[in-house]
């Protein structure tokens, strides 16, 4: 996906956390909120972001919010995402309204 930012593109792959990083860094931004809801296709188990990828932005200095259960389907508890540093959303509504960019699974 590529964006124009004060003049310039800049390209980010999926799973590009450095290039999130440096995005907001551009635009002179030192954090944002990335959001991840729970997917609601049927028979999707996927999640935008494992704990792992959510404590990597943590230690990047964003903040990261995850709906109740969005890791359920591959056996990430919300608990493990709050051991991550990210916060929990009761609903996606909560998620949706609050983030800066939301990461979900592209099928």
């Amino acid at each position: 996906m590529a964006q124009q930012v004060q003049g310039m593109f800049v390209t980010m792959r999926a799973g590009s956390i450095g290039a999130v990083t440096v995005l907001f860094r551009i635009m002179g931004r030192i954090e944002m909120l990335v959001g991840v809801p729970k997917e609601i296709k049927t028979r999707e188990f996927r999640v935008g972001l494992v704990p792992s990828s959510a404590a990597e932005l943590v230690n990047r200095g964003h903040q990261v919010l995850v709906e109740t259960n969005a890791g359920i389907g591959i056996g990430a508890s919300d608990d493990e995402y709050r051991a991550a540093g990210a916060d929990i959303a009761a609903t996606a509504s909560d998620v949706f309204a609050k983030a800066d960019m939301i990461v979900k699974v592209k099928e």
